[in-house]
């Protein structure tokens, strides 16, 4: 919203494509004969560049003691602000490559705030067409060191896992046609994008909670309580109605017309049955009212030492919890069954084209000419 609140004031187009070049990388943690390379990440689109070359070696073989020249230049359509671009470093090894290094900012900064990211003040510039380029500091996989959070001036610090020099520029392009309707996607698949890049935005979480408790906050809270909350769990999974919704949805909608007691109570089983998950009243105790507590351990006392139990407990002695472990499962068949019935609709497509001709006894497509027949087997013309 702030990135495209800027863009109408000033009078200028929502940007829609993202150039990053990536120029070096140095005191990266030890390749062990092997080399880096990089992959850049946003929403789902993964670019990998190749090998770097090492151009520089300290005396010594001491670890970070080298450089790696990339000068390589990547192009990804982004006009979502609420994205997060990450840029990853990986170890070329055998076996799973491991990441050593990263770097990430969410991409409205990139209009609103450029400077708000890890990177060397030295050497640090930003210009009006939406270019930003330096050196960048690098977190390491546990994200230390990523977060830009600290009161007052701000202290970049150094990175962690390394630095890489970039320049990136976030630019509208008329020439780039409307992007394509979105696939729909299952409410786990867009809870699993939407935590990815939480969890980005929020960095290591030692740090985060080393922030919260130096905010100049206190707060404190009375009774509180959660009522009727529910859940189908399984629709995670479909991305739609619950399975169970829509073989008794026609059957639940005669609810207004039922004239027997047993029909009432048969909707209502219904109604429970899809409604797996029901909390009807969950509440939780006053936190800090005599003194007040900073933000870090408000959170804690409230959501780790009360909401979480709490919530473990409702699960485990109502019988919830076996619902919703079987919701799961039908939830995982019902996603597995639609991906077979789908691939299955592809072979029968595909099985369509193919002609079993006369000649070749194999399948000839319809468009090609018939293989000439072997001599010495007899041809039917009938």
């Amino acid at each position: 919203q702030g990135c495209s609140s800027c863009c109408k004031q000033s009078g200028k187009r929502m940007p829609n494509l993202l150039r990053v070049r990536i120029l070096a990388a140095r005191g990266l943690c030890k390749p062990g004969g092997s080399t880096p390379y990089v992959v850049i990440k946003a929403r789902g689109t993964h670019i990998a560049s190749t090998a770097g070359t090492l151009v520089y070696s300290a005396p010594g073989d001491r670890i970070g003691g080298e450089e790696w020249s990339f000068n390589q230049d990547f192009m990804l359509r982004i006009d979502d602000s609420s994205t997060v671009l990450q840029v990853c470093v990986y170890n070329d090894k055998w076996g799973p490559d491991k990441l050593i290094g990263q770097w990430f900012m969410t991409m409205k900064y990139m209009v609103t705030n450029p400077a708000y990211c890890k990177h060397r003040e030295k050497g640090f510039k930003t210009s009006a067409d939406g270019v930003m380029s330096g050196t960048f500091l690098l977190c390491d996989s546990a994200m230390r060191g990523s977060a830009m959070r600290t009161l007052g001036p701000e202290d970049l610090g150094e990175g962690y896992s390394g630095e890489i020099d970039m320049r990136l520029q976030w630019t509208f392009s008329p020439s780039l046609p409307p992007p394509l309707p979105a696939p729909e996607k299952s409410a786990i698949a867009q809870l699993t994008e939407n935590s990815g890049e939480t969890a980005l935005r929020m960095g290591n979480t030692l740090e985060l909670r080393e922030m919260l408790a130096r905010l100049p906050l206190r707060l404190s809270s009375g009774p509180v309580s959660i009522d009727e909350v529910s859940v189908s769990i399984k629709d995670l999974f479909t991305g739609s109605v619950g399975h169970i919704e829509n073989e008794l949805g026609s059957e639940a909608s005669l609810s207004t017309t039922a004239d027997t007691l047993d029909e009432l109570a048969y909707y209502e089983l219904i109604e429970e049955t899809a409604d797996v998950v029901h909390i009807k009243h969950l509440p939780l105790d006053p936190v800090s009212m005599d003194s007040p507590c900073d933000l870090n351990e408000f959170v804690e006392r409230l959501v780790l030492r009360q909401l979480v139990p709490n919530l473990t407990k409702v699960l485990f002695t109502s019988g919830l919890l076996a619902s919703a472990l079987m919701q799961v499962i039908q939830g995982e068949w019902l996603a597995m069954a639609h991906l077979f019935e789908t691939l299955g609709e592809d072979i029968a497509e595909d099985l369509k084209n193919v002609v079993t001709c006369e000649y070749c006894r194999t399948g000839c497509a319809p468009c090609r000419k018939p293989v000439p027949p072997d001599s010495s087997q007899p041809v039917s013309l009938g």
